[in-house]
């Protein structure tokens, strides 16, 4: 395992929790972005993880945005260099072939938000806390992915969410499908640990290559992701588990998949 500063990572049978700990709101920064990168790549490699889930050690703020005193005093090639690596340690989480869930603890602003939407699930909790982009506020934009994402999941109507409601409580974040669920904040750790459990459990190799086939298939041409599907169907089918799910169906019994 990696020895980190601002982050640690629990295991929970084939669930891995990263817990982000950068006080006090877990202001993004350069270094901190690059032990969560760190983070996913440790258990990108790890056969033994199936699914990760990213959240806060900090009561109330999952990342409460960029680390402003940064960003004010970089200069213009800081910031071609800085946002570039944001974007591709974001990017990485997106093309991980491994499902990732966003527990939502907190306020989750700016850099927070583009983290959250980087992930293929994000539970939150209730309470008066926000989520959004509000960088227009400052003068700025998103530079991490977010305006990107925010438009690829809510298609035009993002453009509002990036210039006027900025900042959203967690009922509105969930009914325009900014999230995918709320839970008391008690019960948001044990709701997604669940639903983790449930997804380890099932033909995750499988659910990597669905992920895969679905996130490069919205730069492509209907044809060309057809092509990938079917790519990707003849990858699977050679796998253990698409073995066993078609003997279990055919013996009548429930699979016992290992991922593989």
């Amino acid at each position: 395992m990696g020895n980190y500063n601002f982050l640690t990572i629990e295991r929970d049978e084939a669930v891995a929790i990263i817990k982000m700990n950068r006080p006090p709101t877990n202001p993004i920064n350069r270094d901190f972005v690059g032990e969560i990168d760190g983070a996913f790549e440790e258990l990108k490699n790890d056969e033994n993880v199936k699914v990760i889930i990213i959240t806060s050690a900090i009561e109330k703020f999952f990342v409460a945005g960029a680390d402003i005193k940064m960003i004010a005093n970089m200069t213009e090639k800081d910031a071609d260099e800085v946002t570039a690596f944001f974007q591709e340690s974001f990017q990485k989480i997106n093309e991980l072939e491994k499902i990732v869930i966003a527990a939502i603890n907190g306020f989750a602003l700016g850099g927070g938000c583009e983290l959250a939407l980087a992930c293929d699930y994000r539970f939150m909790a209730k309470g008066e806390h926000k989520i959004g982009l509000p960088e227009v506020t400052l003068g700025i934009i998103p530079g991490a992915g977010g305006i990107q994402r925010l438009g690829r999941l809510l298609g035009p109507k993002a453009l509002d969410f990036l210039i006027n409601k900025t900042m959203l409580g967690p009922e509105e974040a969930l009914n325009i499908g900014l999230v995918d669920a709320l839970y008391e904040p008690q019960d948001l750790m044990a709701e997604t640990i669940k639903f983790a459990k449930k997804l380890s459990k099932g033909a995750t190799k499988a659910m990597g290559i669905i992920k895969r086939c679905l996130n490069k298939g919205f730069d492509l041409t209907i044809r060309d992701g057809l092509k990938l599907d079917k790519d990707g169907f003849v990858e699977v089918f050679k796998t253990a588990d698409a073995k066993e799910g078609l003997n279990a169906f055919i013996e009548k019994r429930k699979p016992a998949f290992t991922g593989r």
